[in-house]
C-alpha cells in the first residue's frame, strides 16, 4: 500500500478512539445489568484499534489491520443503543450488530486478509446482508425500553427470526474453520490457533445465546470478542521474542553440518517440512544437502537468501510463515553467512554428483561399445573364420577321396586349418576379454568361474545366490575382479587367489585375496567410483609396509556396492498394498510400481522389468485367479522376473502352468501364515533365483488331487444338492429353515470353491449342478 492509504488508517484508527470516547459519554448513564460494562466496552474498541494499526503497519498490504479498525469502530457503535436519548438510542439499534459482520469478515480473512473460497465469500455476504439489510430493517418492529422513534409496531418473532440467520451463519462458520483447521499444516494451525479459538467460541454464543439466554452464554460471547486482539496482540510479543531466539541461533550456527543447520533453521522457524536449497551461480539452479539437483514443490514457499546483494540459498518453507514475516527476515539475516559458506561446499558437492554422473555415461558407453564390438567378432569375423574352417576340413576331406592324392597340398590343408583353429581360438579369447558373452547370458557367478578356469594358477570361486543385478554392476565386479586376478599372476606372483561374492541386505560385496605382493588397482578404482554407494578399498591385513613384502601377507582387494531389489506390487486391497511397501522400502527395496489388477501387472512388468513381481492371486474383476494367470505370463515371457503369490488359499491344483518352466525365481506365501522377516526373506530369495513355498502349498501340491466337490463343507454340499433337484434360493432356505440370505452366501462360497467366475457365456448354478452330477 502507499503512504496515503497507511496515514489513512492511522487517521481512521484516531477517528474511531475519538468516537468510541463520544460514545461511552453518552451511554455511560444507561448501562444497566445485561449490558457491558464502559470499561469493557472502552478495552474492546481500544485494544481493536490498537491490533488493527500495528497489523497494517507490519503489513500494509494485509487488509487485516483495516478489518481490525473497522470491527472496533463498530464496536463502538454498537454502545450507541445503550444511551438514554431517543435518537442517540435509535441509531445504535440500526447498527446493534456492526461489529459482527466485520468480525465474521475479519475471522474468515485471517490471516491473508482475503476471503480464500467461494464458501467464504458466500459466507460473509450473507452477514453482511444480515448485518446491514435485515437488523436495520426490524428496526421498526422491535420494542425497546428507550423510545424507538423508528417503531411502528410491535413484533416480538423478529427476534426470533434474527437469531435464527445468525444461528445458520455462525453453523456455516464452524463448519468453514474446522475443515480450514484440518487441512492446515503445523505452522499454519499455529497462526490460525486465535482467530479459529475465536469464530468457534463466538459461534457458540450464537448458537446457544438465544436458547439458553443465561449470563454464561454471554461471559463466552464477550471472550471470544476480546480473545482475538489479545491473541495478535501476544503474537506481536512472541515475534519480538523470535527475535531474542535469533541471537541464540547465531550462536549455534558456525561450524553446523548442512543437516544440523536445516534442523537448527526448521526449529527456529517451527516448521519442520523447512529445507535448505544452495543456489549453483554457474547454472542458477538449486541443490539439496547432497548436491542433488532440487525441484521446488509446489506446495511450498521460497524464501530467497541474499548476502551482499548475491543470491545464496534458498529457505523451502510453509506459505503460513510468511505471516511472521519479520521472525522469516531475522532467521535469513543470520543464516545468511553460514549458509553462504555451506553454499560453496554443495556447488563442490554437486560438481561431483555430475562427475560420478559422467563416469556412469563413460562406463556405460563402453561397456555398450565392448558388447557391439565383441557381437561384431561372434557374428561377424568369427563365423566367417568358422565358415572357412568348415570349407578347408571339406577340402582336406575331398582331397582324401581322390584316387591320386597330392600330399604335399593335403599338408598345406592341414596346416592352413589347424592355423585358422588356433587363430579362431585366440579371436574367441580376445572377444571374451573385451566383453565375455557368459556375462550377459549366465551372470556374474558363471563369468567368474570361467575367468578361474583360464588362469594358470589355482583360483577359488566363491559366489552365493545372486539376484539379477544391473549389467553395469555385473560388468564392474567382473572387470575388478578380472585386474585383481591380472595383477595377482603378473606382478605379485600370487600362488593361491580367492574370489568371494556375497549379497545380503542389498549390498553386493567381492573380495579378492592372494598370497602375493600388491599392486595398485587404480583402473579398478577408476570404474568403480562412479557407483553411489560403493565402498572400494585396497591394501594389506597388517599395518607394517616393509613386513607386508617382506613376509608375503595376503593381499586383499574389496568392493561393495549397495543393490536395491526392485519390486512391483499387485494387490487390490490399497490398505494392505501400502502396508507392503513401506515394510519393504525400510528394508531397502524400491518399489517401481503398485497396480490392483492383473492387466495393469502386466502392463508394468514390461515397462519396469523389476526383480520380482508380488502377486495376490485373487484380483479384480472376478477376485478368482486372475493373479495366478497373469504371474503364469510374467513366467512366461519375462523369465528373468521372480514372481511370488500371496493369497489366503491354498490353489495348489492351479500352479502346474507356473511351475512348468522351473521352480527358480517363485514363490507361494499364505496370508495369515507368513511374518514380516519371512516375507522379506522370501522376496531376496526368489529375486536371487530362489524358490520359496509354503508348506501348506507344498503338501497341497504333493497330495493326490482330491474330487472338486471335496473342498465343499456339508453344509455347501447340501445347498448344491438342493440346486439340483431345481430349486431356487427361496425354496432351498425354506427347505433347510435358514434366511435367504445364508442360501446366498453358500451358493456365492461353491461358486469359489468351485473355480465357477461370473461370465456372461455361461450359467455358473448349470455348470455347478454339472459338477454334482458328475
Amino acid at each position: 500500500m502507499t503512504a496515503l492509504s497507511m496515514r489513512f488508517v492511522a487517521a481512521l484508527a484516531a477517528a474511531g478512539a475519538l468516537f468510541g470516547g463520544m460514545v461511552l459519554v453518552l451511554s455511560a448513564s444507561g448501562r444497566h445489568e445485561t449490558s457491558t460494562t464502559t470499561l469493557f466496552s472502552g478495552t474492546v474498541g481500544v485494544l481493536y484499534l490498537v491490533a488493527g494499526s500495528i497489523a497494517h503497519w507490519r503489513q500494509p498490504d494485509n487488509r487485516t489491520g483495516l478489518l481490525m479498525v473497522l470491527v472496533g469502530f463498530g464496536w463502538f457503535a454498537e454502545d450507541l443503543q445503550v444511551a438514554v436519548d431517543p435518537l442517540t438510542h435509535t441509531i445504535g439499534l440500526l447498527l446493534r450488530s456492526a461489529s459482527t459482520g466485520l468480525l465474521l469478515h475479519l475471522v474468515l480473512a485471517f490471516p491473508t486478509g482475503e476471503l480464500r473460497s467461494r464458501i467464504d465469500r458466500v459466507v460473509v455476504m450473507i452477514g453482511y446482508v444480515a448485518v446491514f439489510g435485515l437488523v436495520p430493517l426490524s428496526t421498526v418492529a422491535f420494542p425497546t425500553v428507550t423510545e424507538n422513534l423508528l417503531l411502528i409496531w410491535e413484533v416480538y418473532w423478529v427476534r426470533d427470526v434474527i437469531s435464527t440467520v445468525q444461528a445458520v451463519v455462525s453453523a456455516m462458520v464452524v463448519i468453514v474453520l474446522a475443515v480450514r483447521w484440518i487441512t492446515a499444516s503445523r505452522p499454519a494451525r499455529r497462526v490460525l490457533a486465535p482467530v479459529v479459538l475465536t469464530g468457534l467460541l463466538g459461534s457458540v454464543q450464537s448458537l446457544l445465546g438465544p436458547i439458553l439466554n443465561t449470563s454464561l452464554i454471554s461471559d463466552i460471547g464477550h471472550a471470544a470478542v476480546l480473545m482475538l486482539p489479545l491473541a495478535f496482540l501476544a503474537g506481536v510479543w512472541r515475534i519480538r521474542l523470535g527475535r531474542t531466539n535469533v541471537a541464540d541461533l547465531l550462536v549455534k550456527l558456525p561450524r553446523s553440518a548442512p543437516t544440523e543447520l536445516q534442523n537448527l533453521l526448521a526449529k527456529a522457524l517451527g516448521d519442520p517440512s523447512l529445507r535448505v536449497a544452495y543456489y549453483r551461480e554457474d547454472n542458477g539452479d538449486y541443490v539439496d544437502l547432497e548436491g542433488q539437483p532440487l525441484t521446488i514443490p509446489p506446495d511450498q514457499s521460497v524464501s530467497v537468501v541474499v548476502r551482499e546483494g548475491r543470491q545464496v540459498a534458498a529457505l523451502l518453507h510453509d506459505p503460513a510463515l510468511r505471516e511472521d514475516r519479520h521472525v522469516l527476515e531475522a532467521v535469513k539475516s543470520a543464516a545468511a553467512l553460514e549458509l553462504d559458506n555451506q553454499r560453496l561446499a554443495a556447488e563442490v558437492r554437486a560438481q561431483l554428483v555430475e562427475v560420478r554422473a559422467s563416469r556412469a555415461r563413460i562406463v556405460a558407453a563402453g561397456d555398450e561399445q565392448r558388447r557391439r564390438v565383441e557381437r561384431d567378432l561372434h557374428d561377424g569375423a568369427q563365423q566367417q573364420l568358422v565358415t572357412v574352417a568348415l570349407l578347408l576340413k571339406l577340402a582336406r576331406q575331398r582331397l582324401d577321396d581322390l584316387p591320386s592324392q597330392d600330399d604335399k597340398l593335403a599338408d598345406y590343408l592341414t596346416r592352413s586349418a589347424d592355423g585358422l583353429t588356433e587363430a579362431l581360438r585366440e579371436l574367441r579369447e580376445l572377444a571374451r576379454g573385451i566383453h565375455p558373452a557368459v556375462l550377459s547370458e549366465a551372470g556374474l557367478g558363471a563369468a567368474l568361474r570361467a575367468l578361474a578356469a583360464r588362469s594358470p594358477q589355482p583360483v577359488e570361486v566363491c559366489v552365493a545366490a545372486l539376484p539379477k543385478l544391473p549389467p553395469p554392476v555385473e560388468a564392474t565386479a567382473y572387470y575388478v575382479a578380472a585386474e585383481a586376478l591380472t595383477n595377482a599372476l603378473k606382478h605379485a606372483q600370487a600362488k593361491t587367489i580367492r574370489v568371494t561374492v556375497l549379497c545380503a541386505d542389498s549390498s553386493l560385496s567381492l573380495e579378492v585375496v592372494d598370497d602375493g605382493h600388491r599392486r595398485g588397482v587404480t583402473g579398478s578404482r577408476n570404474r568403480t567410483a562412479w557407483l553411489a554407494g560403493q565402498s572400494f578399498r585396497a591394501g594389506r591385513s597388517t599395518d607394517n609396509s616393509q613386513r607386508r613384502q617382506r613376509n608375503h601377507s595376503p593381499g586383499r582387494l574389496a568392493l561393495g556396492v549397495r543393490m536395491t531389489l526392485r519390486v512391483v506390487l499387485a494387490d487390490d486391497a490399497r490398505l494392505f498394498r501400502a502396508a507392503l511397501a513401506e515394510l519393504l522400502e525400510s528394508n531397502g527395496c524400491t518399489i517401481v510400481g503398485q497396480v490392483g489388477d492383473p492387466d495393469g501387472l502386466r502392463a508394468m512388468v514390461a515397462e519396469k522389468r523389476p526383480d520380482i513381481a508380488v502377486v495376490d492371486i485373487r484380483m479384480p474383476p472376478t477376485h478368482q485367479l486372475e493373479g495366478l494367470h497373469a504371474a503364469t505370463d510374467i513366467r512366461r515371457e519375462h523369465p528373468g522376473v521372480g514372481v511370488l503369490l500371496l493369497s489366503q488359499y491354498v490353489e495348489a491344483a492351479h500352479l502346474k502352468d507356473l511351475v512348468d518352466g522351473g521352480t527358480h525365481g517363485v514363490g507361494y506365501l499364505l496370508k495369515d501364515r507368513a511374518s514380516g522377516p519371512d516375507f522379506l526373506d522370501a522376496v531376496r530369495q526368489i529375486a536371487a533365483g530362489g524358490c520359496v513355498f509354503d508348506q501348506e502349498v507344498v503338501n497341497a501340491m504333493l497330495t493326490k488331487p482330491r474330487h472338486r466337490l471335496d473342498a465343499l463343507s456339508a453344509r455347501e454340499r447340501e445347498v448344491l444338492s438342493l440346486m439340483a433337484q431345481g430349486l431356487s434360493n427361496s425354496a432351498i432356505s425354506t427347505k433347510m429353515h435358514v434366511a435367504a440370505k445364508t442360501v446366498e452366501t453358500h451358493v456365492r462360497r461353491i461358486f469359489e470353491r468351485l473355480n465357477l467366475p461370473d461370465a456372461a457365456d455361461h450359467h455358473r448354478r448349470v455348470l455347478a449342478v454339472l459338477a454334482f452330477l458328475e
